[in-house]
């Protein structure tokens, strides 16, 4: 998996242009400000909504998850569940 991803990170960095990267101006918002370090300050590589685990792909799902609310009206219960795969509790309920 972690090939995987490392080649997609590859590919999208080499191709910042077909993804519109120069739409970003977060270095020249950078460049503006009076009291910078340039030596902290490195090449920007835009990753787009379709990588996932990337911070545009979340937003991306909290925008849809709004519109779901706003079209069907707020869930009347939000459950979430975290658990350890090793719990006693959990293996005796799997299959051998």
């Amino acid at each position: 998996w972690a090939v995987c991803d490392q080649n997609k990170l590859a590919w999208l960095k080499r191709h910042q242009s077909n993804i519109r990267a120069d739409l970003y101006n977060g270095l020249t918002d950078v460049l503006q400000q009076q009291d910078i370090n340039l030596q902290e300050v490195g090449k920007r590589v835009v990753l787009p909504s379709s990588y996932v685990g990337g911070d545009r792909f979340m937003q991306q799902l909290y925008q849809d998850s709004m519109a779901l609310v706003r079209h069907f009206a707020r869930p009347s219960l939000f459950i979430t569940f975290t658990a350890n795969p090793k719990w006693a509790e959990i293996e005796q309920e799997l299959l051998p």
